[in-house]
């Protein structure tokens, strides 16, 4: 996972969001998590599965 990370790194920040402590991807990697329930943010969140949009 980590080598398609790489090829995607420098996307632009998405609207309303700082890029203090954050890398932001380019389009076209999808990924779905688990958070724990009642939470906004991706606290505790796991990756579950990824895959790249077509």
């Amino acid at each position: 996972m980590w080598d398609r990370l790489q090829g995607k790194v420098g996307g632009p920040v998405p609207k309303g969001h700082k890029k203090e402590k954050a890398e932001w991807l380019k389009p076209g990697l999808v990924g779905r998590v688990k958070t724990l329930k009642g939470e906004e943010k991706l606290r505790h969140a796991r990756l579950l599965d990824h895959w790249e949009e077509n």
